[in-house]
């Protein structure tokens, strides 16, 4: 395998959710299609739903779309993503980034440099140091 993407799906909401991970990340959208541009059928309601997009930060890649109209998730209960750090500074930053509307799992611990934050989307991160 050469690279592993995490894929996100949304309810509806996933332009909002690229949006804060851009800002927290300072990564760039490198594609956005709705499900009007799709290659496939677009159903009734979902023209504007976000049918594949990509984040790309520094070190990471995110991947992400909307589910289809009618088909609910279960948001950050079928996917954690484990992120590791090489400076506090910048792991602290994430974590209360993520933290501010989010839900504190297990909270940062300087001594171990691990973390555990629920996001205000529901997806659930670790956040561990070297």
């Amino acid at each position: 395998m050469e690279k592993l993407f995490p894929y996100l799906i949304f309810n509806g909401n996933c332009q909002e959710a690229l949006e804060f991970y851009k800002s927290v990340f300072k990564g760039k959208i490198t594609k956005l299609q709705h499900f009007a541009d799709a290659p496939i059928a677009s159903p009734a309601g979902a023209e504007d739903r976000i049918f594949d997009s990509e984040i790309v930060a520094e070190n990471f890649t995110i991947k992400a779309s909307d589910s289809m109209p009618g088909q609910e998730i279960s948001m950050g209960k079928n996917i954690s993503l484990f992120l590791v750090f090489s400076e506090t500074t910048q792991q602290q930053s994430v974590y209360n980034a993520l933290a501010e509307s989010g839900t504190i799992t297990f909270e940062l611990n300087q001594q171990s440099g691990f973390a555990m934050v629920e996001d205000q989307f529901g997806i659930s991160w670790m956040l561990a140091r070297k």
